[in-house]
């Protein structure tokens, strides 16, 4: 469910015109969406709960990847006022997820709180932990939206994409995981649409480029035409005083 979400990040930028509305471009993605999916495939066990939630993370995943693309491109926000602006409320959620989830152990350390030993160590473990992760959270979403503000959304995606095809290789040197061939298949084919999509966005960039230049030519050629008129004018003035 997690590999499509490059698919509605496309949607998400094709309706903001952010993305170009281009045939290729959905055929590239979706061999993506697919090879990733082909490449992580195994023997799944369905749960409508869980497929509900994990369509609706991607969901909201995508609409957040696209409105941070239209506040720093369009908007012109810096990376360092939309962090400030995100981390707050980030932070809040993230509390009170972190109730619900780890209730257990903040149990455990209030009962641990007449020995002062567990106490301090349970303090110790929850610092460490918490700034060490949030430290790495926040130079994570930095790159992010470093990356999305110089490309786009769906580049980033596209990025991720290469980010699982290097863990699947270290699972397999590291771990000594068996790929199947559906995971090789899968593997191939989103290295395939990750090379079709890079020469897309290379020959996109380039025909931009071609279109501003030309456009520039024309600014000045109108420009060096209305010098010319204005001299003639003044040479025509300059006659009329003569005589």
């Amino acid at each position: 469910m997690k590999n499509c979400g490059i698919l509605l990040t496309l949607l998400f930028g094709i309706c903001s015109k952010l993305q170009p509305c281009k045939a290729q471009l959905g055929i590239y993605i979706f061999l993506i969406a697919i090879g990733a999916v082909l490449a992580l495939w195994s023997n799944p066990e369905f749960n409508i709960i869980c497929m509900l939630f994990a369509f609706l993370a991607v969901v909201f995943g995508a609409m957040r990847w696209t409105l941070t693309q239209y506040a720093l491109q369009i908007e012109k926000i810096s990376v360092v006022n939309l962090v400030l602006f995100l981390s707050p409320s980030a932070t809040i959620f993230t509390f009170i997820a972190s109730l619900y989830v780890e209730k257990d152990r903040f149990v455990n350390y209030y009962n641990s709180l007449n020995n002062p030993s567990l106490a301090s160590q349970f303090l110790e473990e929850f610092i460490i932990v918490s700034m060490c992760g949030g430290l790495f959270a926040l130079l994570l979403l930095i790159v992010e939206f470093k990356l999305i503000h110089h490309t786009s959304a769906l580049t980033t995606d596209v990025i991720a994409k290469v980010k699982d095809i290097l863990l699947i290789g270290m699972a397999v040197i590291v771990y000594d995981e068996k790929l199947s061939i559906t995971n090789i298949f899968g593997l191939l084919l989103v290295f395939c649409g990750i090379l079709l999509f890079a020469k897309f966005k290379h020959n996109h960039q380039n025909n931009n480029n071609t279109i501003l230049k030309m456009k520039s030519q024309k600014y000045e050629q109108v420009n060096s035409f209305d010098d010319d008129d204005d001299d003639d004018d003044i040479d025509d003035d300059n006659d009329n005083e003569q005589v």
